[in-house]
């Protein structure tokens, strides 16, 4: 099985066909895109409804801001009940999911960038998580959060602190557990003259132990933000299912 994740940067409009081609050629299973908006965004799902990705999903959104969607060749349905803590501070960075007949829930992550939303939302997200820590779940997206000088050279994420409690709840890192001490950017900060600055890996993927087991592979393709699909890298994570 194939989950892919990408911030798509709007996406539609001139860069629609090129989004789906990429998206298609990877042929996951499971696709989360973030920063999606209803006027562009909808060409995107269509193509990718039409190519066999019956199944959908929104996070909650204002008409206006960008978003976050889920779509499926597999049967998805919403995860039933009270929505969690960090899902009320900022809803449009929160969709969990099941996967049918799987036992396997998917967590699609939007992180807030910038204000108050970045504390509160990871903080409470680091309070809550635990209790997936010893069911298979994944939560993977554009976090907006990263490792403090680590995920970015000499740099202080404001959720650090909080990022960091996602392993001590018991969540793996599956790129880093794969790479080690590797370094990859996802995204980099613009300069004037439309220069790219910083480097940041802020979009990830976490499993917990017992889903972790079946991964086997995450890794990043860079060629889409190389060239202009996005300004955001995307990230393949593939596990092998339970039979």
């Amino acid at each position: 099985m194939r989950l892919l994740s990408w911030n798509i940067l709007a996406g539609g409009g001139s860069r629609c066909a090129a989004i789906v081609g990429r998206l298609r050629e990877h042929d996951a299973d499971v696709v989360v895109l973030q920063e999606t908006v209803p006027t562009r965004a909808a060409d995107v799902c269509h193509a990718l409804r039409a190519a066999g990705y019956a199944y959908g999903l929104s996070a909650p959104r204002a008409a206006r801001e960008r978003g976050m969607c889920v779509l499926s060749r597999l049967p998805i349905r919403r995860v039933a009940g009270q929505r969690p803590t960090h899902a009320g501070i900022y809803p449009r960075g929160w969709l969990e999911l099941e996967l049918v007949g799987s036992g396997m829930r998917i967590a699609a992550v939007y992180g807030p960038a910038e204000g108050a939303p970045v504390p509160a939302f990871w903080n409470a997200m680091g309070a809550w998580v635990p209790r997936r820590a010893t069911r298979p779940f994944i939560m993977l997206g554009d976090f907006n959060a990263g490792a403090s000088g680590v995920d970015a050279d000499g740099y202080r994420f404001m959720a650090g602190r909080a990022f960091a409690r996602l392993a001590d709840a018991g969540l793996v890192d599956l790129w880093r557990r794969e790479h080690g001490d590797s370094r990859e950017h996802t995204w980099f900060s613009h300069l004037p003259g439309g220069r790219p600055g910083r480097g940041f890996r802020i979009d990830h993927a976490f499993a917990s132990r017992p889903l972790a087991e079946r991964v086997t592979a995450c890794r990043y393709d860079h060629d889409v933000r190389v060239h202009g699909l996005s300004d955001h890298s995307l990230l393949v994570v593939d596990l092998a299912l339970a039979s």
